[in-house]
């Protein structure tokens, strides 16, 4: 039982002068042993943290040699999981990097009159374009040199107009702007008609 006021008074001590002499006589050698206690409590959970540190390393130190193979597989695993990755991510950029150049080069063939893009495209020189800092110029530049090409230029269709007679579906002839009267008699006779001005 704890020594206190109450628990002196029981003993039938009621002189408060005595009481507190006696408390703090009692306190002067518990206190002390107390606080050695509590400085062994502390001591003691060190000592068994400083333990199990101690065991930890010993284990380790025990098996270092799985424990680095475990380490290695690790590193190793880790190593090919980031090559795969950075693979992946090459070949999404060069897969977006392909589409986005095959349009601008059909836009291009297109835009030019191109009849079959996959004989134009054999003709080009497609690992230049593709790594050219200026591709919408170069391409421009290669196309437009096949299309006046005399080797090339049957691959693009022709920018004239159409000129001479045209035949409408009443067997009327018109020379258009660039006909005569020469184109004119000659689609007449191909309709069977009499010259222009004759009646039957």
């Amino acid at each position: 039982m704890a020594l206190t006021r109450d628990s002196i008074k029981q003993l039938g001590i009621t002189d408060e002068e005595l009481i507190t002499k006696l408390l703090n006589a009692h306190h002067a050698e518990v206190n002390p042993l107390r606080e050695k206690a509590e400085q062994y409590d502390k001591v003691k959970a060190d000592f068994d943290e400083q333990a199990k540190s101690i065991k930890s390393l010993q284990d380790a130190a025990g098996d270092k040699e799985a424990l680095q193979k475990k380490i290695d597989e690790l590193k190793t695993a880790a190593e090919t999981k980031a090559a795969d990755h950075k693979k992946e991510l090459e070949e999404m950029q060069s897969k977006l990097e392909g589409a986005e150049f095959d349009k601008l080069l059909d836009d291009a063939i297109t835009k030019a009159g191109g009849r079959r893009k996959a004989s134009i495209r054999a003709e080009l020189k497609l690992d230049e374009l593709k790594a050219s800092k200026d591709r919408t110029n170069d391409i421009d530049a290669a196309i437009k040199a096949l299309k006046e090409s005399e080797d090339t230029s049957f691959l693009f269709g022709s920018d004239a107009k159409p000129s001479g007679a045209r035949i409408d579906s009443s067997g009327r002839t018109d020379t258009g702007t660039d006909g005569n009267d020469a184109a004119m008699a000659t689609a007449r006779a191909v309709m069977g008609l009499k010259p222009t001005g004759k009646e039957n």
